[in-house]
């Protein structure tokens, strides 16, 4: 996989809504503005995210 720069976004994990099939997480970028990124909730358990964790968003281009 490529990433660039651009579309590469650190932040801390600040919220988790966990659904019947997918997860909200929350994801608060160090400029004080916030991603919301819909993923399944397995790879919430395989990706092991909680609260305050600090994680990479990768957006994709288009």
């Amino acid at each position: 996989m490529q990433a660039s720069g651009r579309n590469q976004f650190t932040g801390n994990v600040s919220k988790v809504l966990i659904g019947a099939v997918n997860a909200e997480i929350h994801v608060s970028l160090k400029d004080g503005e916030a991603i919301v990124a819909s993923i399944t909730k397995e790879s919430i358990e395989t990706l092991g995210i909680k609260i305050g964790m600090e994680v990479v968003a990768l957006v994709k281009a288009p």
